[in-house]
């Protein structure tokens, strides 16, 4: 079958070693949305291969033989670099945590556009390490509710009066104004994650 090409700009969401030579990535595109990338980095392409970090935003020249489950990339250029990211950890996990329930769902196309935008934000406000967790949380209450679950109408509704004034507070305020305590953002946010597991499609990790 012969290769079919495809030129894109996308967003790193995980890499992982796949034997010496090559690195799998996990990417997101606006215009395709979930791409599962195979990027060569043997001994001889050492220098002509642009090094691939999460949550690069890369411009790629791509290639697959069996219609696009597997991309492997012929080019990358980084267009934005994120590397203010890697100086917080809390701030990494909670990104690494976003991009784990991105990259293990499928967005349909008219949901692309708003979910390439809603990560952007989300990636510029971790890289700035405040308040991390609250933007964790406001990121998936958003991407559920774009999905179209009734996180408002079914979970939020269900919630104590105290804890839906909580919601509202963590959803109105920007991280570096944030009134919720990390105690209770940690609480919302394990619920949060139970309502997507257990009441939506969306897959989650354990």
């Amino acid at each position: 079958m012969p290769s079919q090409p495809l030129a894109t700009t996308a967003v790193v969401l995980d890499r992982t070693s796949s034997g010496d030579s090559w690195l799998r990535l996990a990417c997101f595109s606006r215009e395709h949305g979930n791409l599962a990338c195979l990027q060569r980095i043997s001994a001889r392409s050492a220098g002509r291969v642009t090094p691939v970090d999460l949550f690069d935003e890369l411009q790629l020249e791509l290639e697959t033989r069996n219609q696009g489950r597997t991309w492997f990339v012929r080019d990358a250029v980084a267009i934005t670099r994120r590397p203010a990211l890697g100086r917080s950890w809390d701030a990494l996990s909670f990104a690494c945590r976003f991009a784990r329930v991105l990259s293990h769902n499928d967005v349909p196309d008219d949901s692309r556009d708003p979910v390439h935008a809603l990560l952007a934000r989300a990636l510029t406000s971790w890289e700035t390490g405040v308040r991390p967790d609250s933007v964790y949380f406001k990121t998936l209450y958003l991407f559920t509710r774009d999905e179209g679950y009734a996180v408002r109408e079914s979970w939020w509704r269900r919630l104590p009066d105290s804890d839906r004034e909580a919601v509202d507070a963590v959803l109105r305020e920007t991280p570096s104004a944030q009134t919720t305590s990390r105690e209770d953002t940690a609480r919302l946010i394990a619920a949060l994650e139970s309502f997507v597991r257990h009441d939506t499609d969306l897959r989650m990790e354990e």
